[in-house]
């Protein structure tokens, strides 16, 4: 802003504001016509905006509903069936077989049935 009016001041003092003085119809007409296309750039932006945030809006109240669901039907499970994310993996006996049927040493010992 201040560099704006210190060009201003020095193009005032050159005299090159003279130089427009016959034709103020004509910078009346480039005035508008600079404003008409600012005024449609900035709805066209407006509008692409809106519509991303609406975007972003129903996907919020999908998220939110899935997430309510969630919450109500977990609360009829028990605290022994719910693993934490925090815990490693850890196959159960069932899983540990091998492809010929047999068991894992990790199952055996795991109290898993022996085949």
């Amino acid at each position: 802003m201040a560099v704006a009016a210190g060009v201003y001041l020095v193009l005032r003092l050159a005299g090159c504001h003279q130089l427009f003085v016959n034709d103020a119809e004509g910078r009346g007409t480039l005035l508008e016509i600079i404003g008409t296309l600012y005024r449609v750039v900035y709805a066209f932006a407006t509008y692409v905006i809106w519509g991303q945030l609406a975007a972003v809006e129903n996907e919020r109240l999908k998220e939110s509903g899935a997430l309510r669901d969630l919450v109500l039907f977990s609360k009829g499970l028990k605290e022994a069936h719910v693993i934490p994310p925090s815990a490693p993996y850890a196959p159960t006996p069932a899983q540990s077989r091998s492809r010929n049927g047999e068991c894992s040493p990790e199952a055996r010992t795991a109290g898993g049935p022996t085949s």
